[in-house]
């Protein structure tokens, strides 16, 4: 602030004057107006301007800019007065005095009138103002609130300064200037301050009402505001590089200035389009901001991905340079500084990630994580060459090394060729020694190519790569080497317990083939086979356990190993390992084929047992058919070894039952289930051999050949029972039939046959010998069973022919009923009881012609058959004779109508004859109404005779 303006502040605060509104009293002027009295009244009329424009807000126009002049102007002034009294010479400050009072009077002027032309404007910006708003206020329905109500307060004082304004433009025609109209100058410019005041206070009264929107608008902005803030932060710790993330900031930047504006003229003009202006503005800056943010993350995330991958790639060469380091023996304690070094720098760089992950937001932090990195890229690089220098001095002893891992090598593919290379736990320690020992070679192939003098960095990193190749295979070697150990020291483990069971089950084996006599097949030659193999790998087995016992303490030269045990076994060959290991398998596999061969012959012998079961059961079957029949006498003895029998062939068809089961062996049955099968075999065997007992035992209690006869006579006779009442049922007993005659003769014969049988039975309970009568009886039987099939055959066919008859019938009556539906159809088919009798007949068409193709004769019931034709023939005959008697009423009727018809044509050829004679036309007429009823009944009578 300038001396000059503290000077104007303190003048005009000592003043004490009030903003307009309370009207200035002159006190009355003396009698000589003198210059001190003119710069106070000038002074009292400045410092009411000053006071005025201040409450208007100073704003930026010509008006501030002479009030501005005119107070100092008059500060000026105010020093000089003071100094009059004061001064030595107080005539010249008298003097200078009275040369500034004629200044500050056009100061003052000036500052009036520009006030004057301030208020013109600000009373026609306040008059349209106000129009805005009373249009607004009444677009929104005028509501009773604060802001219509200080609207209407504002009308009148509008109104009082247009009319103040009115009397000021009529008096300041004749006024020689502002300050000698001081009065309605005052008045005008005051009123227009009071309505402007008010209008203000409408408006922003009306802008209260959206106060809840202004205040989510402001609280929106301050959080974009502060969103921005960390925005541009994050920007400019990127160095705000010149891209479309920076110019999206800047877009932001300006976007939230325009804002903070529109906010600042909502508080300043206090109307509603500000408040909507403000509103609007906030609402389309969220996107732009975001957008913004948006952008600078992505920016942000690119860096992070770059700085990333730029810290993964040092830290993986840092480990890989760390193997290296622990790889080396004696390793240079200034590598060792440098390696400390590099080791900090990537617990740096992993810190500050870590930090800058906590805190995405934060631009510094990620500066921190880029510039770390670049720390650490360095000191890999230091790390590097101090290693490239380390290696030239080792390079003799890892080419030493590495010849040695060649020979090792040698015998680790020649020990896995030797077993097979099986793809087993060691496959894979064995082929990565072979694919290091290549790396390794191609890696020392490259070295010897590269001149160190001419390209010492390239020479550098192919040493490197050589020192850390042979590092790699030194260790995949030993790998390998452990792992054939523990592959042949598992060879000989494997064995031992797989030799040991099969040895057992071989054991099994033989002795079952003895019990069963050795028989010449391939069970017998398999087990033979089983046995050699068995005795093989032991043997083998022994040979490798022996090795095992001399080699403790150190391993085999041959084996060229230096460390020991391993996981191997000490002293044990890999050639005698796979021996025990082959052996082993053989004497499992050979063992498992003979066991599958005598599981073969057991088969075998089990189904032919099962055959020999089923023949054994139909023949009880029909030893019981023959021996227990009706009229068998009883035999207690007979039943007991028939019961025994029966028990003995349902317990064997359990046993056989049960030895069918799992005929097919799986790979995963233990031992236990195969003598399981085996016992279930031989249960089955010793079942058969008790079926065979009981049967034979029942066959020696058996009764004579006579009471076999008898038993069959008694079931003849049951024979003759069902096929008389077959006979009967069917309606087939009558005079003629042959049926009938074929029963009454085998009747006689069975009636026959029965009374020997009688006689023959009396004769042997009281002599024990019926003689000649025994054989005739012995003879009747078969006659009577002879007799019977005639009967049966005799019943058969006349039940053939009857519904032969029957369905032949069924066709007849078919036909007559589609015969009757024609004419029931030709006659309108009314819905009429003949019509329901046409239809109930076609209901009733038997299943003998329905099905007749597809179901044989000897399946049909006759009897069915029978009563079903006949009600389909009494059904036809029914709807028959419903039609025709239809027919016949129909006719009567039309012949009736005929009847009518003529006698109605007559009288009208009378009454034509009466009135002068018939016309040609009608005569015409007559004659051929006459014709077509005389054939109308022409044809009734034919309809007649046909019913």
């Amino acid at each position: 602030m300038s001396r000059a303006e503290e000077k104007r502040l303190k003048l005009l605060k000592n003043k004490g004057h009030q903003v307009a509104g309370n009207r200035r009293t002159r006190p009355p002027p003396p009698k000589k107006k003198t210059a001190q009295w003119r710069t106070q009244e000038l002074l009292d009329d400045m410092a009411w301007l000053v006071d005025l424009n201040i409450a208007e807000g100073e704003p930026a126009d010509e008006a501030t800019e002479a009030i501005n002049a005119a107070a100092d102007v008059m500060v000026e002034a105010e020093d000089l007065k003071g100094r009059l009294a004061t001064s030595y010479n107080p005539g010249y400050v008298d003097k200078e005095f009275r040369k500034i009072v004629p200044k500050c009077f056009k100061a003052v002027n000036t500052a009036y009138i520009e006030m004057l032309k301030r208020s013109f404007v600000s009373l026609e910006a306040t008059q349209a103002k106000f129009e805005k708003l009373k249009k607004r206020n009444d677009a929104e329905g005028a509501p009773d609130d604060e802001a219509t109500k200080l609207l209407k307060d504002a009308e009148p004082l509008i109104a009082k300064a247009l009319a103040t304004k009115d009397v000021y433009e009529s008096d300041i025609k004749d006024a020689e200037g502002p300050i000698n109209t001081m009065t309605v100058s005052d008045d005008f410019i005051d009123d227009v301050h009071q309505a402007k005041l008010a209008v203000r206070a409408a408006g922003r009264a009306m802008m209260d009402r959206r106060r809840e929107h202004i205040r989510e608008a402001e609280d929106e902005l301050a959080r974009l505001q502060d969103l921005l803030d960390s925005i541009v932060e994050r920007n400019d710790a990127a160095g705000a590089p010149d891209d479309d993330a920076t110019a999206k900031v800047v877009e932001a930047i300006n976007r939230v200035g325009k804002a903070e504006q529109s906010e600042a003229e909502m508080h300043e003009h206090a109307t509603p389009e500000a408040a909507d202006d403000f509103i609007d503005a906030v609402k389309e800056l969220s996107p732009v901001v975001e957008s913004a943010g948006s952008a600078v993350d992505e920016r942000e995330q690119k860096v992070r991905d770059d700085t990333e991958a730029r810290m993964q790639k040092a830290l993986k060469e840092l480990e890989e340079l760390d193997k290296q380091a622990e790889a080396t023996e004696d390793l240079e304690e200034h590598v060792s500084d440098i390696l400390n070094d590099a080791d900090e720098a990537a617990e740096a760089a992993e810190n500050c990630k870590a930090a800058t992950e906590a805190d995405r937001g934060s631009g510094k932090k990620l500066k921190n994580w880029i510039d770390s990195v670049d720390d650490l890229e360095e000191a890999v690089a230091r790390l590097r060459a101090a290693f490239r220098d380390d290696f030239a001095n080792r390079m003799g002893k890892d080419e030493d090394a590495f010849d040695e891992c060649l020979e090792q090598l040698a015998d680790v593919q020649r020990r896995d060729k030797i077993a097979g290379s099986p793809d087993d736990d060691a496959r894979k320690p064995v082929d990565e020694a072979i694919a290091a020992c290549a790396s390794t070679a191609k890696l020392h192939t490259q070295l010897d190519g590269v001149d160190r003098e001419e390209d010492g960095e390239k020479w550098d990193d192919a040493a490197g790569a050589f020192i850390a190749g042979v590092r790699d295979a030194q260790g995949k070697i030993k790998a390998a080497v452990a792992a054939l150990d523990k592959r042949d020291s598992d060879f000989v483990t494997w064995s031992g317990p797989v030799i040991e069971e099969w040895e057992i089950i071989y054991t099994w084996l033989i002795t079952r083939n003895r019990a069963a006599g050795e028989p010449d097949d391939d069970a017998t030659k398999l087990i033979k086979t089983a046995g050699t193999s068995v005795a093989t790998a032991k043997n083998k087995l022994l040979l490798a356990e022996t090795e095992i016992e001399a080699g403790k303490g150190g391993r085999d030269e041959e084996k060229g190993s230096e460390d020991g045990d391993d996981g191997g076994a000490a002293g044990l060959t890999t050639e005698t390992a796979f021996a025990c290991y082959t052996s082993a398998g053989k004497a499992k596999t050979d063992t498992i084929a003979a066991r599958l061969a005598m599981m073969r012959r057991a088969k075998a012998m089990r189904d032919e047992k099962s055959k020999a079961l089923d023949a054994a059961e139909a023949d009880l079957e029909a030893f019981i058919k023959r021996k227990t029949g009706a009229g068998s006498a009883p035999d207690a003895k007979l039943d007991a070894a028939i019961k025994a029998s029966k028990e003995a062939v349902e317990k064997a068809k359990r046993l056989r039952d049960a030895a069918m089961k799992d005929d097919e062996p799986l790979e995963e049955w233990t031992w236990e289930l195969w003598i399981e099968w085996f016992e279930r075999i031989d249960a089955f065997g010793t079942g058969f051999t008790d079926v065979s007992a009981a049967m034979k035992e029942m066959q020696l209690t058996a009764k004579s050949e006579v009471m076999a006869a008898v038993k069959g006579l008694a079931e003849q006779r049951a024979r003759y029972e069902k096929l008389n009442t077959r006979l009967r049922e069917n309606d087939g007993t009558a005079e003629g039939n042959a049926a009938h005659a074929a029963m009454q003769s085998g009747l006689e014969t069975l009636t026959y046959t029965e009374t020997l049988e009688e006689e023959v039975m009396r004769m042997m309970q009281e002599a024990g010998d019926a003689g000649a009568k025994e054989e005739e009886f012995l003879k009747c039987v078969p006659g009577v069973v002879t007799k019977l099939d005639e009967a049966e055959a005799a019943i058969i066919a006349w039940e053939k022919a009857s519904i032969e008859r029957k369905h032949a019938a069924a066709e007849a009556a078919l036909k007559r009923l589609e015969a009757v539906e024609k004419r029931n159809k030709r006659g309108g088919a009314p819905t009429d009881a003949a019509n329901a009798a046409v239809t109930a007949a076609r209901a009733k068409i038997p299943k003998v012609l329905t099905s007749w193709e597809e179901v044989s004769w000897e399946e049909w019931e006759i009897i069915e058959v029978i009563e079903s034709v006949d009600e389909f023939e009494e059904a036809v005959k029914a709807a028959e004779d419903a039609v025709i008697e239809r027919q016949n009423k129909d006719v009567a009727t039309a012949t009736q109508n005929l009847e009518a018809a003529r006698a109605k044509l007559d009288e009208i050829a009378k009454k034509a004859e009466d009135e002068g004679g018939a016309t040609e036309q009608v005569a015409e007429a007559i004659a051929k109404a006459r014709a077509a009823i005389d054939a109308a009944a022409a044809r009734a009578g034919d309809a007649a005779s046909i019913g």
